[in-house]
């Protein structure tokens, strides 16, 4: 499989790498993005609260916009690909 992810173990790990917070984060973006989902919705599915949503949403906009963290980039658009948002 392409893409190494899994929900639960986002919600369930209490610290996560800087790889697996970089998921996570793109995650949290792409749910923020197509606007299907509110900020406490998203934290309920991945055990964050409203605030860390909003900052996890903010540092993944700057890392997908970022040429610098590439592997954010590519891991963006791989879901995004896939999700078709």
């Amino acid at each position: 499989m392409l893409l190494n992810c899994d929900i639960d173990y986002f919600r369930e790990s209490g610290r996560l790498s800087g790889e697996d917070r970089d998921k996570r984060d793109v995650i949290v973006y792409l749910l923020w993005e197509t606007g299907r989902y509110s900020n406490q919705n998203i934290g309920d599915l991945l055990g964050l609260t409203y605030s860390s949503v909003s900052r996890r949403i903010s540092h993944a906009k700057s890392g997908v916009k970022s040429i610098k963290e590439s592997n954010v980039k590519k891991f963006y658009n791989e879901i995004r690909a896939i999700i078709k948002v």
